[in-house]
């Protein structure tokens, strides 16, 4: 159900204002709102303050959070999850803030951050010069050295060692040489690996321009050493010792960065809560008209809270006053549902999206239609056993809070109509009851009795119950919207714009089944002249808007149309069926698969053992992603089938001045 909010003002002498915003944001039971006044410039320094610290605060956490060593079961590990793993009391919190410690630790972490980036960084140099250097160690001269000769010139360079290789080739390439230079070079080869050749060349000054055209035909690349005024030996021994330096400091860095996380990370933790808290306090404070002795905010509260909310502030201050204010027509109040019975479903209704203010909470309404449906796509008794005992488990022994138990809570109420459905389906892991061992004895014959259809066998009478469902709620659909609008007083617009409707879609079915189906053939009479009577109502009211009858007449005539819509609503159902059978047949083809495997082992234990992991495996794959289909699919139906009958949508979300617990929990 939709949550009543008021909006109230509420005034106070300013020397309350701080306990009053603290109190505000640990209770969690206003939405501040109204921007009033620009902050002073103080308190945008403050402000930014803030944000500066969050910034860092993050970056240090983020740095120092894979340096925590601390081992943790699987168990922790997924409680962590869903539960802030830090917890303390209000002075163990006050104790962490108060103390410089925290901030010390930042700055620390931030600068072996800085440290060890350096290091990389040199590194990464030292690794990219070392890769030009490597092949030139039997260079016994600095490579600077070269262009110390007047009348001669000294090339360092590559060559693709294919040149060397073919001795046609390789004679080519020395005509040509010779041709420029005659007998007047040398040529050496510093290093030879299976690609390139490093040479030297050496030939009179003169002949540069001619030598570099020869040698720019045979993909020559002049090499362009680092440090050219040391010998490649010592530079490579250089760089190397430097590698080996950076990487111990690494280490080292590492290592008390280790020490560092399990001291402090705790803090850390309770610091970028903290600091989150007071950044959306000052957030908040913007809202807050001032003047040298009051302050003022406006926000959204349940009217039930609003005489708590008097008392405390009168524990803070006598001076105070607490009013409610008229709502404006351009405001959009906020929306809180809350549920108490069919609170779980709550999550499948935040997934679309809330409803407005002056609509019904559709989360009563989709409840009984959305299990039915998920057990309708999922269809396997066995499966369903999985599920609940999976989410029961979850929410048992994974400490899971209440307020993040309504998925699993959905799922277990889903897998608990699954296991009746696919019990009258005759669904158990993709084998049928008939086929069960004999050795089952009494327990074989109760399945067989219950089941109550074969979806294999009998496509067609699944697909026309999935029909049926699909009628029942399109039809309450329209019965919400009824039963809403007469709940606000708009008794016409609710008989002629929904009842209509929902009278005539019951008359096309009383027909279907007594005159068509010739089920009731008594009644094939009535049926007709209720159908007849439904078409009529339509055609008089649909126009109603209209002042010339003869447009009354014809829109009243064209609305008739919407029947093919809500044929279209119909006929969406149909992908329970394909749902459906698609679980049971993967799960047949997953059993089918197991059995060969275990014929086709050497050994018969062997052959157990495969076909084992292969129903294991291939049935939790099928779980998973039936699952997943059956929650989506089931949504989509609820999300664009029946909510569009009621409802439209687009409500804004009440967002409470709090204190969100991401990192630490505080106990009393």
């Amino acid at each position: 159900m939709l949550i009543p909010l008021v909006k109230i003002n509420i005034t106070a002498d300013k020397d309350s204002k701080e306990k009053i915003l603290d109190f505000l944001q640990e209770k969690g039971v206003m939405e501040i709102s109204e921007v009033k006044i620009d902050f002073s410039a103080s308190v945008e320094k403050k402000e930014q303050d803030f944000v500066y610290d969050t910034k860092r605060l993050k970056a240090a956490f983020n740095f120092l959070l894979p340096y925590d060593k601390i081992k943790k079961g699987l168990k922790e590990k997924m409680e962590t999850m869903f539960n802030p793993s830090i917890v303390l009391s209000k002075r163990e919190l006050e104790n962490i803030i108060q103390g410089s410690g925290w901030q010390k630790t930042v700055e620390t972490v931030l600068g072996f951050q800085e440290k060890i980036n350096q290091d990389e960084s040199t590194i990464d140099d030292a690794q990219g010069k070392l890769k030009l250097l490597y092949g030139w160690e039997n260079l016994n001269f600095a490579p600077q050295d070269a262009t110390s000769l007047k009348n001669h010139k000294i090339l360092l360079g590559i060559l693709p060692s294919s040149i060397f290789i073919n001795l046609k080739s390789k004679k080519n390439f020395y005509k040509k040489v010779k041709k420029v230079a005659g007998k007047i070079f040398f040529l050496r080869t510093v290093s030879d690996a299976s690609r390139e050749r490093k040479i030297i060349v050496i030939f009179p000054a003169v002949y540069e321009k001619s030598m570099r055209e020869v040698f720019s035909v045979f993909n020559f690349r002049e090499a362009d050493l680092p440090y050219s005024d040391k010998i490649s030996k010592d530079s490579i021994k250089e760089l190397e010792e430097k590698m080996e330096k950076s990487r111990q400091n690494i280490l080292d860095y590492r290592q008390i960065l280790e020490l560092i996380a399990k001291d402090e990370l705790k803090n850390i933790y309770a610091a970028m809560d903290y600091i989150a808290w007071q950044t959306e306090k000052e957030a908040n404070r913007e809202k807050i008209s001032a003047t040298h002795y009051l302050f003022s905010l406006d926000g959204w509260i349940e009217e039930k809270n609003i005489n708590a909310l008097e008392k405390a502030i009168a524990e803070i201050t006598p001076h105070f006053a607490v009013s409610q204010l008229k709502i404006s027509a351009r405001e959009q109040q906020p929306v809180i549902i809350k549920n108490k019975f069919f609170e779980p479903y709550e999550v499948v209704t935040d997934i679309y999206g809330l409803p407005l203010p002056n609509e019904p909470d559709p989360t009563p309404f989709l409840a009984p239609f959305f299990t039915i449906f998920f057990a309708f796509a999922l269809t396997d008794a066995g499966y369903g056993i999985v599920l609940l005992t999976l989410c029961w488990f979850m929410i048992k022994f994974l400490k899971i809070p209440k307020e993040k138990q309504k998925l699993f809570k959905v799922l277990m109420l889903g897998s608990i109509a699954t296991i009746i459905m696919g019990a009258l389906f005759g669904g158990w892991f993709g084998v049928v009851p008939k086929d069960f061992p004999d050795s089952f004895g009494a327990l074989k014959n109760f399945f067989v009795k219950i089941q109550v259809i074969d979806p294999m066998a009998n496509p067609m009478g699944v697909m026309f119950l999935a029909f049926i469902m699909g009628i029942i709620q399109i039809w309450f659909g329209i019965f919400v919207a009824v039963w809403w609008h007469f709940k606000k007083g708009d008794w016409k617009k609710a008989l002629m714009d929904y009842a209509v409707w929902d009278f005539l879609l019951a008359g096309i079915m009383f027909w279907l089944v007594a005159d068509k189906l010739a089920l009731l053939p008594s009644m094939a009479v009535i049926a007709r002249y209720i159908l007849f009577a439904g078409l009529g109502a339509i055609v008089l009211t649909q126009g109603r808007a209209k002042k010339n009858i003869l447009l009354k007449f014809g829109i009243g005539v064209i609305s008739l149309y919407g029947l093919v819509s809500y044929l279209g609503d119909v006929l969406s159902y149909s992908r329970l069926l394909a749902l459906g059978l698609a679980t049971g047949i993967i799960a047949m083809v997953i059993n089918l698969i197991a059995m060969i495997f275990k014929d086709m082992a050497p050994f018969g234990w062997m052959g157990w053992i495969v076909a084992g992991l292969v129903l294991v495996g291939g049935h939790l794959f099928n779980i998973v992603i039936n699952v997943l289909g059956a929650f989506i699919h089931s949504g989509r139906l609820q999300y664009v089938e029946f909510f569009p009958k009621f409802m439209e949508g687009g409500g804004r979300r009440f967002k409470p001045f709090t204190r969100k617990n991401n990192y630490i929990r505080i106990i009393s």
